[in-house]
């Protein structure tokens, strides 16, 4: 009888402890100091979206985005908040560009610990740190000389998604004159002389047309420049050594030349907008829209927008994305600094080294930032509400998240995704990208955007604190004075005997000086 009544009371006293539950471990707030953004009207803060509340559940940690506002001057608080080491951040995301001498000076001022501080830190990151392995732009974008790796970023799966822009010319304007679509740069001349004296819109007034037009942001010479073997008012390779050069000094000087020489004989022959030094986005816009340009830079989804847009003056209105053009050279050198930044290394999310014992599981939630899990979180939002797979695995977004019209729902979609943003750990999405523009036409001219030769590109450099002072103070000047002496040139106010005057301007301003330092900054970089 008393073993069943002890039997009795065991039995008793385990139900009753299998029916209270344990006590919930309290999550870990991790203060994480990040520039906020207008994220979307349905939701008071960008923190309130969807996939930061799965990063909170899955690592049981309460993130604090210490109430930072799109109305704040986030450079300002972010250097009152390293003023006040009492209430460092356990993670902070800044433009340490601004910090003086880089990351690398916050790491020895002991603000910053490096993400490889501990032994056991590719256990905490093994996808991390198996990137940094692979991607050997990746890893000497985010590594010093001394092996310290600085902190976590935005990187790309395919740097592709970094050719955000390029040419666009009116294929009805190519049909109506009897050309095709150029693939060189005497055959655009040929095609510009043809719009500016033939009727190329066809409204019957043949004096009305624009053959190419820019505005003062250059950038349509920017692209233009590679045709010559240089790249738009950068540090580059030299195409004739193989060496560090500027883009003005390059061959000489004899490629900026030519450039410059033939950007004015178009000019002078009405070929280029009268007014494209001074006229800002909006003027050139509006041309587009009267149907008076034909050749200019262009946006992916500009080739299907803007001729929309122009149906009640011209219904057979066409824009159609090109390759680049071949030139001086029988290559389609891209000017793009973009296309060899695999990581945006000085937008970095940094851990502090107040995050303490936190940070064995900081490192884990930046590690599952960049997993194959949360990349699609990132960008497509909560699997079975925001997106779902097809029956090949590609994802899509649901049907809830489109307006009547068909449009996305952005404001809806931004509760739960993080889109296209950069600025955080992750990688960036060219796939979510394609998948997202509006038809098969802006898809085509993101590949051909895409198709380019990087050859004459330098990736993103750190110039040593010892003469970074120095660099930039011959940079400034340089950069000023070759950009006002090439559109002056195109213009004509200036005679192009004022280029080979440059050369010895441009020598006088201790070109030669900065030209080492960036070759010695990329000899480094290249032996990382």
């Amino acid at each position: 009888m008393k073993k069943l009544l002890a039997l009795a009371l065991t039995l008793a006293l385990l139900l009753c402890s299998m029916a209270i539950p344990a006590a919930a471990e309290e999550p870990v707030t991790i203060k994480w100091l990040h520039k906020a953004w207008n994220a979307s009207s349905l939701m008071d803060n960008f923190w309130d979206a969807y996939w930061v509340k799965h990063l909170e559940e899955k690592f049981n940690v309460k993130i604090d985005f210490m109430g930072i506002t799109p109305s704040d001057d986030y450079n300002a608080i972010v250097n009152l908040t390293i003023a006040d080491q009492n209430n460092w951040p356990d993670i902070m995301f800044w433009n340490w560009d601004n910090y003086p001498g880089g990351v690398a000076a916050a790491i020895e001022d002991g603000l910053v610990q490096p993400l490889n501080a501990t032994d056991n830190w590719e256990e905490m990151m093994p996808t991390f740190s198996a990137l940094l392995k692979e991607n050997a732009y990746i890893r000497r974008a985010l590594t010093l000389d001394n092996g310290a790796v600085t902190g976590a970023c935005h990187v790309e799966q395919d740097i592709a998604r970094n050719a955000y822009s390029g040419y666009g010319i009116r294929t009805d304007w190519l049909r109506r004159v009897g050309k095709e679509v150029p693939t060189t740069i005497d055959e655009l001349y040929d095609a510009l002389v043809a719009f500016k004296e033939q009727d190329a819109n066809g409204n019957g007034d043949a004096t009305d047309e624009i053959p190419m037009t820019e505005f003062k942001e250059y950038f349509l010479f920017q692209q233009l420049s590679g045709a010559w073997g240089i790249v738009w008012n950068s540090m580059q390779i030299d195409p004739e050594t193989g060496k560090v050069n500027y883009w003005a000094t390059v061959n000489g000087g004899e490629n900026f030349k030519e450039f410059a020489e033939t950007m004015h004989q178009w000019y002078a022959e009405g070929l280029i907008d009268a007014e494209f030094s001074t006229q800002d986005r909006d003027s050139y816009v509006v041309k587009n829209l009267n149907d008076r340009i034909g050749f200019t830079f262009m946006y992916p989804e500009e080739t299907t927008s803007i001729p929309a847009q122009m149906k009640d003056i011209n219904p057979e209105a066409e824009f159609v994305g090109m390759n680049l053009l071949k030139g001086k050279y029988d290559a389609a050198y891209s000017s793009n600094v973009d296309m060899v930044k695999w990581a945006a290394s000085e937008q970095l999310n940094v851990v502090t080294t107040a995050a303490g014992d936190k940070t064995d599981l900081i490192l884990q939630m930046l590690d599952y930032m960049y997993s194959d899990e949360f990349t699609d979180i990132l960008a497509w939002g909560e699997e079975g509400v925001s997106f779902e797979y097809d029956e090949n695995g590609v994802p899509h977004y649901t049907q809830a998240m489109y307006n009547e019209d068909g449009t996305l729902n952005s404001a809806l979609l931004n509760t739960y995704a993080l889109g296209g943003r950069g600025q955080w750990p992750r990688f960036m999405n060219y796939e979510w990208v394609k998948l997202t523009a509006s038809n098969d036409q802006v898809r085509d001219t993101m590949d051909k955007y895409a198709n380019v030769d990087t050859t004459l590109l330098l990736p993103p450099l750190t110039i040593p604190a010892d003469v970074s002072s120095d660099y930039t103070a011959i940079m400034s000047e340089v950069q000023t004075a070759t950009i006002e002496t090439f559109v002056q040139v195109v213009l004509g106010t200036k005679d192009v005997s004022e280029l080979d005057k440059l050369q010895d301007i441009l020598k006088g301003m201790n070109i030669g000086r900065a030209i080492e330092i960036h070759q010695a900054a990329y000899d480094t970089y290249a032996n990382k």
